[in-house]
């Protein structure tokens, strides 16, 4: 708070070359990585880190039969333009199990039990693209 804030170009630099470096770093230790990419700020920013890391990776997108939960257009344009392959799922209602516990393990056990359904396209689309990480 004490030094001046640097001007926005450098500030996206160095943002840059931070998110790049950290990319790098976990390509290098967790192998080939599919992005599980909604096509928003959060994961194209890693997608953009993973291109600019000169990382191989993919996306894979779940969607929802309602349109609302229905992100592919914007991946489709995320993994087109970036020039990757992309896994696409639906989610299935009908495979939701409310007494199947999805935080089993978990320091914080609060994730929501219909993330299993979710874990499982992830899952599927990282084994069909030879990803060793989601």
């Amino acid at each position: 708070p004490r030094r001046p804030h640097p001007p926005f170009n450098e500030a996206a630099l160095r943002l840059r070359e931070a998110a790049v470096e950290v990319i790098r770093a976990w390509d290098r230790n967790l192998g080939p990585v599919v992005v599980a990419a909604s096509g928003g700020v959060d994961s194209s920013f890693i997608c953009g880190a993973l291109r600019c890391a000169g990382a191989s990776f993919s996306c894979v997108t779940a969607a929802t039969a309602d349109p609302s939960g229905d992100e592919r257009p914007a991946v489709r344009l995320l993994a087109g333009h970036l020039e990757v392959p992309l896994a696409e799922g639906v989610y299935d209602p009908a495979l939701f199990d409310p007494c199947e516990c999805a935080s089993a393990g978990l320091p914080r056990p609060s994730r929501k039990s219909f993330l299993n359904a979710v874990d499982r396209i992830f899952a599927e689309a990282a084994d069909d693209l030879g990803a060793a990480v989601v």
